[in-house]
């Protein structure tokens, strides 16, 4: 989803209202999937974290700052979009793009980071309940209007594997109205044999 954001700042005529509606929806997806993120980490994770794993959670305190910074000056550029003269939107197009490039490459970093320590580390010093329960109330959070624009573009990263994993993650953890949701709009972002694939692998997904 970040790379999509680059790209598609990249490549957005800042004179065509249409092509800049587009690019502000992606980036409202985006901007709440993330902020939700960072939230559920600083309000779910890290507390349970820094008590059983210390001196871990201020490296990812830090990150959270510059995340939050970077997505706060991208908004308000993008979102200025539509107020700004005909005159100066390719220089403030210019802004985005370089604005987006840097939210992908510490968004990136910050994400890997977590995968290769931090959830490791999380998952060796809390149970398969707790964590589950965690799970259930990140899902909780999540607002059914975000998942629409934010199930393509995550199916869209991910592998068939992965795919497999996520979907049952959130078919046992998420609010059931949400996964019906997330199950209508998840097809998107793979080719429609993959979506039959993975049917097939989870026979549930037929009955949602």
């Amino acid at each position: 989803m970040l790379d999509g954001l680059e790209q598609a700042s990249g490549r957005t005529d800042y004179a065509n209202d249409q092509q800049v509606g587009a690019l502000t929806g992606q980036f409202q997806g985006l901007h709440g999937l993330l902020g939700s993120h960072i939230e559920d980490e600083d309000e779910l994770i890290f507390p349970v974290l820094d008590q059983r794993a210390k001196h871990v959670v201020p490296n990812y305190n830090a990150d959270h700052v510059g995340d939050r910074e970077h997505l706060h000056k991208l908004n308000g550029l993008i979102m200025g979009l539509p107020k700004t003269p005909a005159a100066q939107r390719a220089a403030v197009g210019k802004q985005v793009y370089r604005e987006a490039v840097a939210v992908h490459a510490t968004g990136s970093l910050h994400m890997e980071k977590e995968e290769q320590i931090l959830y490791p580390l999380f998952n060796a010093h809390t149970s398969d309940d707790e964590q589950w329960a965690i799970l259930k109330k990140v899902y909780e959070k999540i607002p059914v209007e975000m998942i629409p624009m934010a199930a393509p573009g995550l199916m869209g990263m991910l592998n068939q594997e992965e795919r497999e994993e996520e979907l049952r993650s959130f078919m046992k953890a998420m609010p059931p109205a949400s996964f019906k949701v997330l199950v209508e709009h998840a097809p998107k972002g793979m080719s429609p044999a993959e979506w039959q694939e993975l049917r097939k692998r989870i026979p549930a997904l037929t009955k949602v």
